[in-house]
């Protein structure tokens, strides 16, 4: 507090006094023994106000879209480094239990490194009669996992031994802390809300719905109407969610499939692999919008045939004469209709979307996805991309703490740039 305005202004707003403010020691105290349920209440409640004032949007700022339209989200996950330093990846909860010293033959607790190969620990040591002499003991709900870098399955690094290139991705140990960012166009930026934390090996997929439905109940008056997120979220059980229980658009990437780059596959299954429905001659349909209120999207084929000879997925040595298609006449007219709502007509509700994924309206709303990359920014400039404290829950305290701060630094940035925009402006000649 080398500014005496500084520290008085401090003290106005927190209710100190400047003959007695407390100690470091005592505001790490009171961030350790505040419950994490209060932090994030702190958020909520600034959150409350934001909403209330208008500044937070309470419907959709997406150009052209309605008032009554929904706010747009992204749910995004960031790996959290845990304070201590990984002593052994294959810890798990029977390290911390407490056990005599036993021998190397017949140890008295199980490892998990031993279980998979690795030398692990035979426990049979007074240094492990707490507990496990290499697990963290100050964060044991920390868990490793190796981040290939990518949303789609695919064969782990060390399975290919021969392969010479090494691999892409990281090594983490720690958590993973998930949020829910609400998109504002008026603004290009975000408001986040804290979502799920829990150990880094815990699928990011996993804690979208539980997500979701805890932010119901935090601000049950807030309308979602969009989903914006990348393929990791591309799971049957979300896109269902998403489409049944949110009634939003699902601006979520596709997850790939074996198959999905096959015509003669595509036309046995009636789409393609961006989900665009396809005439039994194989010819793709034209999107014909999408109808909020039944939550489905209509799909034309517009008789294409009379206009375009060759079929956008063709198969050799096949005799299909689009000809005698019972939707192509002289009169001309709409065709062949095809309604997708929650799955397509066989079933399929990976690749099922709400808007023609090939379209521009497609990329341009899919692309406010990067505001999500902002928010682990915004906390890796905090510091927290590496936890502050030990523990699971102060790690979490952290993350809140760090959502709390971009909220008010929004509105602080705002303000700044709302009162020297008139300096900014060209002058008028007299």
């Amino acid at each position: 507090m080398s500014s005496t305005e500084r520290g008085q202004g401090y003290c106005r707003r927190f209710g100190l006094r400047l003959p007695d403010l407390p100690a470091l020691a005592t505001l790490r105290s009171a961030v350790a023994e505040t419950d994490v349920a209060w932090d994030l209440q702190c958020e909520d409640s600034l959150a409350y106000g934001l909403l209330a004032r208008g500044l937070m949007p309470t419907h959709s700022t997406f150009p052209g879209d309605p008032p009554e339209r929904g706010v747009s989200v992204a749910p995004d996950s960031q790996l959290i480094a845990a304070h201590s330093h990984m002593g052994c990846r294959y810890q798990t909860a029977a390290c911390f239990v407490p056990c005599t010293a036993g021998s190397a033959s017949q140890p008295t607790r199980p490892c998990a490194a031993r279980a998979a190969g690795k030398d692990g620990c035979a426990c049979a040591t007074d240094a492990c009669a707490e507990h496990c002499r290499y697990p963290t003991a100050r964060d044991p709900a920390a868990a490793y996992v190796y981040y290939s870098g990518s949303n789609q399955p695919g064969a782990k690094p060390d399975q290919d031994s021969t392969s010479k290139t090494p691999p892409k991705g990281k090594h983490h140990f720690g958590y993973k802390a998930k949020a829910f960012e609400i998109l504002d166009d008026r603004l290009f930026t975000y408001w986040p809300l804290t979502g799920p934390f829990v150990p880094a090996n815990r699928n990011d997929h996993l804690q979208t719905i539980p997500g979701f439905r805890d932010l119901q109940e935090r601000f049950p008056d807030l309308v979602i109407g969009e989903v914006t997120a990348d393929a990791g979220e591309g799971f049957d059980e979300i896109l269902t969610f998403v489409h049944d229980d949110l009634h939003a658009l699902r601006l979520i990437d596709q997850r790939s499939a074996k198959g999905d780059d096959d015509p003669a596959v595509c036309l046995k299954r009636g789409y393609d692999a961006q989900g665009t429905p396809l005439c039994p001659f194989g010819y793709r349909l034209a999107f014909n919008g999408h109808d909020y209120a039944r939550h489905d999207s209509k799909w034309l084929c517009r008789q294409v045939c009379y206009r375009q000879l060759t079929p956008d997925l063709a198969l050799p040595n096949t005799n299909l004469d689009p000809a005698t298609c019972p939707y192509r006449t002289p009169e001309g007219g709409l065709g062949l209709c095809v309604r997708v709502g929650l799955s397509l007509p066989d079933g399929n509700i990976r690749l099922a979307r709400d808007l023609n994924v090939d379209s521009a309206t497609w990329a341009l709303r899919q692309g406010r996805q990067s505001y999500a990359e902002s928010r682990n920014a915004s906390q890796t400039r905090y510091g927290l991309k590496r936890s502050p404290w030990y523990g699971l829950a102060h790690s979490a305290k952290a993350q809140i703490l760090g959502d709390t701060l971009t909220l008010a630094t929004n509105v602080a940035r705002f303000i700044r740039e709302a009162t020297t925009a008139p300096d900014r402006l060209p002058k008028r000649p007299n």
